[in-house]
């Protein structure tokens, strides 16, 4: 946009509101000299004078604002040239594309820091990986063991798990998991919670998967395993009956879609419309309403979103007294997702 076009714009309306005023004060002028007798006449041309010549002043001040304005502008469009190839940003005025400006500005500053937050959140779980676990892993294979000497085999197979859990959540540190180890540690976690709650819940897989290729597509790691958490505190845990957590996992075209679905005590409406909301903002829940069952699905959510786009990411649904469905979506073949470090090229295998 040249810094003319700018220019002429004012120049144009400081004229227009000149040439607005001048016949106004004329009109009063002729009023006055067919009506009023020679003093006050003219007295009255003096203070209509003073008038205009006060409303020229404001009118040029008012100008200065707008071409030091109009300067901001030009120095921001040379800068940033893309404000200048937009056509709907041209045809804005001065006021429209200011705010057009700062708003951009705005959400370029959140998507930084959200950026710097991950780079922070990447560097913190580095200095925490270098703790070293094998300390925590042989400490749980020698009761393991000695639960299997003293024949407690239900002792040691939960331990085992437990064992097996650690290792996933602490020695792994890829970004993106296939699959099939998500499903293990469901599993190993399941375990877990069959020695705590005995037969009260079980799990069932429904994986639509004759190739492997299914097992074999990558998610962020530990997706799924907080919203199993979920189902069973927020679900099962308070339903009196025994309770059910199905997972099934199925391709719709280039989508790759994972439904977890328990038939427990449900949510009213107005604690779902709750949630579904802050699945969509930009921070979870105020600590005055907030829950883990929101944070969990809203961190979820975020995750996926950060990592393939906004055309993926979880849904849920829930009435009262009936269960909950959570549906995860992502994309299956090849597709780019964002590591924390950049732009990375994924293959279906």
């Amino acid at each position: 946009m040249a810094e003319s076009s700018y220019k002429k714009q004012i120049l144009f309306s400081g004229l227009l509101t000149i040439c607005m005023i001048i016949p106004a004060v004329m009109a009063e002028l002729l009023l006055l000299q067919s009506q009023a007798p020679p003093l006050l006449l003219l007295g009255g041309s003096l203070l209509l004078a003073a008038c205009l010549l006060w409303g020229i002043l404001l009118e040029i001040r008012r100008l200065r604002s707008l071409r030091r304005t109009a300067q901001i502008l030009e120095d921001i469009c040379a800068i940033n040239p893309d404000y200048a190839l937009d056509e709907d940003f041209i045809h804005m005025g001065l006021v429209e594309q200011l705010n057009y400006i700062l708003t951009s500005k705005i959400h370029d500053a959140q998507e930084e820091y959200e950026s710097t937050l991950l780079a922070k959140q990447a560097e913190l779980f580095a200095l925490q990986s270098q703790i070293n676990p094998h300390f925590l892993y042989n400490t749980l294979d020698s009761i393991r063991g000695q639960a299997v000497t003293d024949g407690a085999a239900e002792i040691a197979e939960t331990i085992e798990a437990l064992s097996n859990l650690f290792k996933y959540n602490i020695s792994r540190k890829e970004t993106l998991i296939p699959l099939r180890l998500e499903i293990d540690n469901l599993i190993y976690y399941m375990k877990i919670q069959k020695y705590r709650f005995l037969d009260k819940i079980s799990l069932v897989l429904d994986i639509e998967d004759n190739d492997n290729s299914l097992l074999n597509t990558k998610i962020p790691k530990l997706t799924l395993q907080p919203i199993i958490e979920n189902a069973i505190c927020h679900g099962l845990e308070p339903k009196l009956e025994k309770g059910t957590i199905k997972i099934r996992v199925f391709v719709v075209g280039d989508i790759l879609r994972i439904t977890v679905a328990d038939d427990g005590v449900g949510m009213d409406e107005e604690t779902l419309l709750r949630i579904k909301k802050s699945l969509y903002s930009r921070t979870p829940e105020p600590p005055e309403k907030k829950s883990s069952h929101g944070i969990a699905l809203h961190n979820a959510n975020r995750r996926i979103q950060q990592c393939f786009g906004p055309n993926y990411g979880l849904n849920i649904y829930s009435t009262k007294m009936i269960g909950t469905r959570v549906e995860l979506s992502f994309p299956y073949g090849k597709e780019s997702y964002n590591d924390g470090h950049g732009t990375v090229q994924m293959r279906k295998n």
